[in-house]
């Protein structure tokens, strides 16, 4: 991770099946930009696309260099990447709805 000041970095992310949050999506309907967010290039099977475009998806095995708002990265990049499946993100927000009922 390269920090630029303190809540600006730019870091290499590889991507894999467990960021479903964004794989296969279109760059442009993820609105990274409105949460200060750039995906700076990708790389896929030794092939670099600098600056891709909106049109422009990432699949698991590219990399990805990205450049912003470090809680913004981490939301994007590294805690979609702590899930594995879509059925465990699914039990994972039934445990949080079991668990704000419980609190209320």
């Amino acid at each position: 991770m390269f920090y630029i000041d303190g809540t600006y970095v730019m870091r290499q992310f590889h991507v894999t099946e467990a960021h479903i949050g964004i794989v296969n999506i279109a760059l442009k309907e993820l609105n990274l930009a409105q949460q200060d967010v750039k995906i700076m290039n990708r790389k896929r099977n030794n092939h670099i696309i600098k600056n891709p475009t909106g049109n422009t998806t990432v699949q698991p095995g590219d990399k990805v260099l990205v450049y912003g708002d470090i809680e913004n990265i981490r939301k994007f990049f590294i805690l979609s990447g702590g899930i594995q499946t879509r059925d465990t993100m699914k039990n994972k927000i039934r445990g949080l709805i079991v668990y704000e009922k419980r609190v209320v």
